[in-house]
């Protein structure tokens, strides 16, 4: 799932010398790509879910943006009888491939820019979360669990050390901010719902 504040980063590897209007086709692609990867990979994480028994719905609509688009919450609890979620969701697809340097190692200022983003969009939604809850308790609903974790997916092949650096990097980013977050690992029983 890409926030359109990360669409910056899609084609941050692509060459500049392309002619602007040829590069524009190219970073359009790049974005529709990212953007299908992650519907994928939020697909997958409810199916793994709904199979556990849990009873979960998407794209729920939170408070309108500045920019007057609505936030979505990638995945949460559903209405009415059934196994609840204990959190809600932001489903996250991650190539960990685009993030190397030179030398084959990850570029770790450029995954903490990225998992800022991230933070400060869970930051946002729990706040949001937090008022439609508000308005649910008033209505005589259930609340929706106000706590947004991160789940991290990797394509299938990425390197399981790569996935465990990331890992470490992500906890260390996201701990000292009080958010959750999840990386499925490549190769692991968990990881067969999800890779594809």
């Amino acid at each position: 799932d890409l926030a359109i504040n990360d669409w910056f980063d899609l084609s941050d590897s692509l060459d500049y010398a392309i002619a602007p209007e040829k590069l524009k086709k190219i970073r359009a692609k790049q974005v529709r790509k990212n953007l299908r990867a992650g519907l994928d990979a939020q697909a997958r994480f409810m199916r793994a879910l709904d199979d556990k028994g849990f009873k979960t719905q998407k794209e729920i609509r939170l408070q309108p943006s500045r920019r007057n688009r609505s936030r979505r919450l990638d995945v949460t609890t559903a209405e009415g009888v059934g196994k609840r979620v204990p959190y809600s969701y932001e489903s996250k697809h991650i190539d960990l491939r685009r993030y190397l340097t030179a030398g084959k190692q990850l570029n770790q200022s450029r995954l903490r820019s990225v998992l800022k983003n991230h933070i400060n969009q869970v930051k946002r939604y729990e706040s949001d979360l937090k008022k439609l809850n508000q308005q649910r308790l008033k209505r005589k609903q259930q609340p929706l669990p106000q706590r947004v974790r991160l789940i991290y997916q990797v394509p299938k092949g990425t390197p399981r050390e790569l996935a465990i650096k990331f890992q470490k990097l992500m906890l260390q980013t996201l701990r000292p901010h009080h958010v959750a977050g999840t990386v499925i690992m490549p190769g692991s029983r968990a990881a067969q719902k999800f890779e594809y």
